[in-house]
C-alpha cells in the first residue's frame, strides 16, 4: 500500500483510495469535489474518511453533515499528497514520546490512551500500515473529515481476507437522498461523544471491556 501511495501521489495532489473490496456511495467524487473546493482547513484536515460505523440516524436524511475526528477510517479515504508523505511506515519515536502524543489526546478515557500507546509501541512488529496513519495524524495536530452518513462499505470478508473475517462490523452505505447543495464542511466542530462511542464499537475502547480484560488477567493469574 504505501509503495502504491508514493507513486501516485509524486504526481497527484490529492486522492481518493479505495482497496479492491471496498464499495463507495456513488456521489462520493462529487462530495469530495465540495469538499475538496471548499474551505478546508488544511492545517487541521489531514484526511477525509468515508466509512463511518455511526452513522446517524438522521430525520433529514437529504442533509449530509461534515464533523472533525480523531480517527481516519480506512475503508474509503481521502488525503493531499503534503499530508501522505508525513506518513512514516515506522514509529521510531521513543516511548515516552509516543505516551506523550497519546496523553495530550482529548476526548479519549484511559482505556484508549493506554491501548494506543502499546499499539504505536509494538508497531514495528505488525504487518499493519493505518496505525501509523493515526500516529501521523496524532502527531501532526490533523484531525480526519467524516460524515453523519456511512459512504462506503467492506465486501471482502471471506478466507481471502488478509484480517477481515466477519460480516459483524459492516455498515450498509447511507444517504440514498442526499442532496449535495446541502452539504455542510465549514465550522466544523469536534465531537468527543462520538469518538469515545467510535472506539468503543471498533476496538473496544471503553472503561466496561477494560474491566474485563483485567478480570481475563486475574483469572489466568490465579488458575
Amino acid at each position: 500500500m504505501q509503495h502504491a501511495l508514493d507513486w501516485f501521489f509524486k504526481h497527484e495532489s490529492f486522492g481518493l483510495i479505495v482497496e479492491d473490496d471496498v464499495v463507495i456511495h456513488p456521489l462520493v467524487p462529487l462530495i469530495l469535489e465540495k469538499a475538496f473546493l471548499g474551505t478546508i482547513d488544511r492545517k487541521r484536515i489531514g484526511s477525509i474518511s468515508l466509512h463511518n460505523p455511526l452513522p446517524r440516524n438522521s430525520q433529514h436524511p437529504s442533509i449530509l453533515n461534515a464533523r472533525e475526528s480523531l480517527y481516519p477510517m480506512i475503508w474509503g479515504w481521502a488525503t493531499w499528497a503534503e499530508t501522505w508523505w508525513l506518513y512514516k511506515r515506522e514509529i521510531d519515536e521513543s516511548r515516552i514520546r509516543i505516551a506523550f502524543l497519546v496523553l495530550r489526546q482529548r476526548h479519549m478515557n484511559l482505556v484508549a490512551k493506554k491501548y494506543w500507546i502499546v499499539k504505536f509501541i509494538q508497531s514495528k512488529s505488525n504487518e499493519t500500515w493505518d496505525t501509523q496513519l493515526l500516529y501521523t495524524h496524532w502527531k501532526n495536530n490533523l484531525k480526519t473529515l467524516t460524515f453523519d452518513m456511512n459512504l462506503a462499505t467492506n465486501i471482502g470478508f471471506d478466507e481471502r481476507a488478509t484480517r477481515t473475517k466477519t460480516h459483524r462490523d459492516i455498515q450498509e452505505i447511507t444517504g440514498d437522498e442526499i442532496k449535495l447543495e446541502k452539504l455542510k464542511i465549514n465550522n466544523l466542530q469536534e465531537d468527543g461523544k462520538r469518538d469515545r462511542v467510535l472506539a468503543s464499537k471498533v476496538w473496544g475502547l471503553s472503561y466496561g471491556n477494560g474491566i474485563k480484560n483485567l478480570q481475563r488477567r486475574l483469572m489466568r493469574i490465579i488458575n
